[in-house]
């Protein structure tokens, strides 16, 4: 790989050859894509042929260069590694569009999450409101009559449930192709809550979606949520937390990612009190 400087570390651009050494340092997410054949950008950090850390990201659809993750040895922090691959990292980012935003996304509970705050706040970048969060909440947080009214309604709403499984395959690829981190055949799983799953109809054609998996320990997760118009995104939300509160128990876990950017304030007002775990930073 191409390497710059540091005392005795090098850091660069891994190319294919070398990579099998700093895969240890890449989350799910970034093997995912490497295996799906993704283009993503790997930069390293090694102590002459030992793999010390690195970093990773790509270019997604909305024009956005997505840091995947960032992780030092912790024999070797507080040395300047991490900033020089935060750098590196920003730096492929400006070769793939010059001006393109650089966020770097992450969630409570993650590993590394609490480390990695501190050393984003350290270096002065601020947390941002633009792109993705991740709300937690109970069901038993949720009051129908009070955040959810009747305006919000939307008889272009039908369940999974109430769908042909032709019709659930098609939004299954849809979801596959616009999240490139899913397998191919997006949601089909047995896991699928159909009666807390929604789809978006117009003239006849689906134009959005939120789809409700049933994970391990109890919990409930929104895995794909999507739909372009406010009002409708609004009816999917008042529909699954109706069918949510009506079918699981009060202490319900709920885990459900909101692009904030698009949607403004919307869920907040239909949530209130929701904690959001994901933190988001703009180089």
């Amino acid at each position: 790989m191409a390497a710059k400087k540091k005392t005795e570390i090098t850091t660069g651009v891994v190319d294919a050859a070398s990579l099998p050494l700093f895969l240890d340092f890449l989350g799910d997410d970034a093997k995912a894509l490497l295996d799906s054949g993704a283009k993503l950008a790997v930069i390293g950090a090694a102590e002459g042929s030992k793999a010390v850390g690195a970093a990773c990201g790509y270019a997604d659809e909305d024009g956005c260069f997505n840091i995947l993750g960032i992780y030092v040895a912790p024999k070797y922090r507080k040395k300047g590694i991490g900033t020089e691959l935060l750098n590196a990292v920003a730096e492929t980012a400006k070769g793939v569009k010059k001006g393109i935003p650089v966020r770097l996304a992450f969630c409570e509970g993650d590993a590394e999450a609490e480390s990695l705050l501190a050393f984003m706040k350290a270096l002065g970048y601020k947390e941002t409101d633009r792109g993705e969060r991740l709300y937690r909440f109970t069901v038993g947080d949720l009051k129908n009559k009070a955040y959810f009214p009747a305006k919000y309604k939307n008889p272009h709403l039908k369940s999974f449930a109430e769908m042909r499984s032709e019709e659930i395959k098609k939004i299954a690829v849809r979801t596959a192709q616009r999240h490139r981190d899913m397998p191919e055949d997006g949601f089909t799983s047995a896991r699928v809550k159909k009666d807390c799953s929604f789809a978006y109809f117009r003239n006849g054609i689906v134009k959005g979606y939120l789809v409700c998996d049933d994970t391990s320990g109890g919990e409930l997760t929104v895995s794909a949520l999507f739909v372009r118009d406010k009002f409708a995104m609004a009816g999917l939300l008042r529909a699954f937390a109706s069918a949510i509160k009506a079918k699981h128990k009060a202490a319900t876990l709920v885990c459900m990612p909101v692009p904030t950017d698009r949607y403004d304030d919307l869920f907040e007002k239909l949530f209130p009190g929701v904690k959001n775990l994901e933190h988001n930073f703009e180089l």
